[in-house]
């Protein structure tokens, strides 16, 4: 291609883009340390980008098991409250007073067999074999994760992932190792009382977060 002598412009290019070209080819590209820098850049901040997110799902996580917990503790307190209808004779105890059937929540911690899921029991003064606790299935298998154990029946699970564990929370604010325990609710005239006849605290969470749930010897719940 024929070229006139002002640096080497093509013929019947315009003087203008034949300088844009040159100054283009002139540039510095990016130098391989200058690279490896912006992708180490982008690289931490995708990952804490994705820090982030899982820490905010799995606290999220541990919030809305808590929340379901709560939900069926309630449930179990009001069953107690409205109790079972009183036939002749029954729900009166040795020394004549009135009772309503029993309910309660029974749980088992990160140790129990299934672990860290809980059950709504009853038991009726009107069973001839008082003292046996029946299960009472307030949920389904599309509102919670139902576990079913061979020997123990169906328990319910507050939450599917699997990091979420239950502790019953002692006096100084650390779980106290009980594999199982369980929190009983019977109507006595115009009031629920628990027992034990005490406040309880139950914690909910994962290493992210953890919700503790106190129940008061009245049947209150709050966090």
């Amino acid at each position: 291609m024929s070229t006139n002598s002002d640096r080497k412009r093509p013929i019947g290019r315009p003087v203008a883009i034949t300088r844009i070209v040159n100054q283009a080819l002139c540039e510095k590209a990016f130098s391989l340390i200058e690279l490896l820098t912006v992708i180490i850049i982008i690289g931490v901040m995708l990952g804490s980008v994705t820090l982030m997110y899982v820490l905010t799902e799995r606290s999220t996580d541990a919030q809305s098991a808590a929340e379901m917990f709560k939900e069926d503790v309630r449930k179990t307190r009001d069953l107690a409250g409205l109790g079972a209808s009183l036939g002749a004779g029954g729900g009166v105890d040795s020394a004549g007073i009135r009772h309503r059937d029993k309910y309660r929540i029974l749980i088992n911690a990160n140790s129990g067999s299934p672990p860290n899921c809980y059950k709504i029991e009853t038991c009726m003064w009107t069973d001839p074999d008082y003292g046996r606790w029946t299960e009472v299935n307030i949920r389904n298998a599309e509102a919670r994760k139902i576990v079913t154990d061979v020997d123990t029946g169906r328990w319910i699970k507050p939450s599917s992932s699997s990091d979420i564990t239950i502790a019953k929370v002692g006096a100084d604010g650390q779980p106290t190792g009980d594999s199982q325990f369980s929190v009983e609710f019977e109507s006595k005239g115009s009031i629920v009382q628990t027992t034990p006849l005490a406040d309880t605290v139950i914690r909910l969470g994962n290493s992210s977060k953890h919700v503790d749930i106190t129940i008061s010897m009245y049947g209150d719940i709050s966090e």
